[in-house]
């Protein structure tokens, strides 16, 4: 099974990222909600184990979903008369 975000390490290369700490603290508002609900996170080390365990299950349905049907998706368009054409939206 394929998964794109563990197949691209330059995804999770910034997930690295030394900025990542400060984010995540803002993110969680300095993880204040972590009394209140069960499911906040409680630190940083915790909000990147859920963050990197999303993006698993992201990168698992980009490759078995929507990889596959992106090329008959643009050449079909959608239901709203959208059409992806050689790099370009078109509007029918």
């Amino acid at each position: 099974m394929a998964n794109l975000y563990i197949d691209t390490p330059e995804l999770k290369f910034h997930l690295n990222h030394p900025m990542m700490r400060h984010l995540v603290n803002l993110k969680e508002r300095n993880f204040a909600e972590k009394d209140a609900f069960d499911y906040a996170p409680q630190n940083f080390e915790d909000a990147m184990d859920s963050y990197d365990k999303v993006l698993e299950m992201t990168g698992e349905i980009c490759s078995d979903i929507i990889a596959p049907n992106a090329e008959e998706v643009d050449h079909l368009g959608d239901d709203r008369g959208f059409l992806f054409s050689d790099c370009d939206l078109l509007f029918l």
